[in-house]
């Protein structure tokens, strides 16, 4: 992904990019956008979501999408609700608006009438049709601008289209690699996604094995060396992959809660459940080992470790604990026993059941919170996603969305 899309800046503060003469409804202003970086040497977001990271707006019918369609209330694009709103003289700029969206971009200064620009009779077309639909963000939000504009927001410019309101922009921001995997839109309300679509379900698959750069890969690969290695061995490549699995799954749903603006990934959690597996074959084997102590030390700070990179961007703090939790309940289940008596039998049983019945119910919980209620985020949770140890350190999360 680095290779494709290159490294994005590397730090923990956002910084401002200011350019001059950027033309708009009001003529050629100056304008500024905030750069993001990546705190782990690594791709920007957008080519990690170009390359099928996990995003909770891919993966089902978001709110905040849905929201601004209905904000728009246009069941298509018209003569009637539509004109052409044109600043004339010096300005020379026209796009196709509403009559309320033509006074608000040009300060009640445009001139607004059906057809909308790009079906202007000749000799009424003097003044050129530059605003069209932009994709500014990584939620789908679409705004009309010139394509210069645009283009300094590094965002998606519809030069086939005339208003936001033909435009679905999770369109482009859910399409792996040109045409691979898009998410269609509705033939009545294109700002949407087309009933019956099939999200993409298998982000959070292809996800578990995404690192968002070298440094946030580099501990990882130490933590499987140390941990999971040995682990694999005595137990199973088997088991290790089921529990990774699941560990790292959940760690993606209670992220993308925690904050769906970013992208996720299962390593880091994954990582973690396999930490809060050993813990309980720790406890299990603890008067069996001649040094528990140094076994327990070194799983707190591989967990310790997790926790301090969970605080940084993009890497979820929430989602390493749940992961961690996960892996507990994991190893009650999967990992084997050592049995004494058909007592000892049916209790580690009973054990099983309980674990798969928790494991059941927490992710139906997860999902139901994730797909359908899709609850407004907590600003506690932000605060521990990303902890802001200067006044603009975590705006990154902000400019996200």
């Amino acid at each position: 992904m680095s290779s494709a899309g290159g490294l994005a800046p590397t730090g923990v503060l956002s910084t401002m990019e200011i350019r001059r003469d950027i033309q708009t409804f009001l003529g050629a202003e100056t304008l500024h956008r905030y750069v993001i970086p990546n705190p782990w040497i690594g791709p920007p977001a957008t080519i990690m979501l170009a390359a099928g990271a996990s995003f909770a707006p891919c993966l089902r019918r978001d709110h905040y999408v849905r929201k601004q369609g209905a904000a728009r209330r246009f069941r298509k694009i018209d003569d009637v609700r539509f004109g052409c709103c044109q600043m004339r003289g010096p300005l020379n700029a026209a796009g196709t608006t509403t009559r309320a969206e033509c006074a608000r971009y040009t300060n009640n200064a445009g001139v607004w009438g059906p057809p909308y620009c790009s079906l202007r009779p000749p000799g009424n077309n003097s003044v050129e049709h530059v605003i069209r639909p932009c994709c500014t963000d990584h939620r789908g939000t679409c705004q009309m601008l010139s394509h210069q504009h645009c283009a300094f927001l590094k965002g998606h410019f519809h030069i086939d289209k005339e208003h936001c309101v033909q435009v679905f922009c999770l369109r482009d921001v859910c399409t792996m690699g040109r045409n691979l995997f898009r998410i269609d839109s509705n033939p009545d309300m294109p700002w949407l996604a087309r009933k019956g679509t099939i999200w993409q379900w298998w982000r959070p698959l292809l996800s578990q094995f995404y690192t968002f750069g070298f440094m946030h890969c580099l501990p990882l690969l130490v933590i499987e060396w140390l941990l999971m290695r040995p682990f694999e061995e005595s137990a199973g490549w088997f088991r290790v992959m089921i529990i990774y699995t699941i560990c790292g799954l959940a760690g993606q749903l209670v992220g993308g809660l925690a904050d769906p603006t970013i992208p996720q990934e299962g390593s880091t959690s994954g990582v973690a459940g396999i930490i809060g597996e050993a813990a309980v074959e720790l406890s299990q084997a603890w008067k069996l080992l001649d040094k528990p102590d140094t076994e327990a030390i070194k799983l707190g700070c591989f967990m310790l470790l997790l926790l301090l990179m969970g605080m940084l961007p993009y890497v979820s703090f929430l989602g390493c604990l749940a992961g961690c939790g996960c892996g507990v309940i994991c190893a009650v289940v999967f990992m084997p026993y050592i049995t004494f008596d058909r007592w000892d039998i049916c209790r580690k049983i009973t054990l099983v059941i309980v674990g798969v019945t928790t494991l059941a119910l927490i992710f139906s919980l997860l999902l139901y919170f994730y797909i359908t209620l899709q609850p407004a985020t907590c600003q506690a949770c932000r605060k521990l996603e990303c902890l802001s140890f200067t006044d603009n350190m975590c705006n990154v999360w902000d400019l996200l969305g």
